[in-house]
C-alpha cells in the first residue's frame, strides 16, 4: 500500500539546536493495527534540506512504541 500522512507539524526552531522535542497529533481512528506506521523528520533551513532521519523508526503498532528518539544525519552539499 502506498504511505500517508497521518500527521505533520512543522515549526519555527529559532536558531535553537537538536534535540527539539515535537509531538505529532493524529486521529487513532485512523489507525489500522495490521498495518506498519514510522515516523520521519526532515530539517531545512532557508527552504534547503539541512538534515534527515536515515533509519526507519517504527512506532503505535505490532509492539512499537508511542515515543521515540529520531535521529537524523546531515544532508550532503
Amino acid at each position: 500500500a502506498p504511505a500517508i500522512t497521518l500527521a505533520s507539524q512543522s515549526m519555527i526552531t529559532g536558531g535553537r539546536q537538536v534535540p527539539i522535542s515535537f509531538e505529532l497529533v493524529y486521529d487513532p481512528t485512523q489507525i489500522e493495527q495490521r498495518f506498519s506506521y514510522a515516523v520521519q523528520a526532515r530539517i531545512t533551513v532557508d527552504g534547503q534540506l539541512r538534515f534527515i532521519n536515515t533509519t526507519r523508526f517504527p512506532v503505535i503498532t505490532q509492539g512499537h512504541p508511542s515515543q521515540v528518539e529520531v535521529r537524523v544525519e546531515p544532508v550532503g552539499r
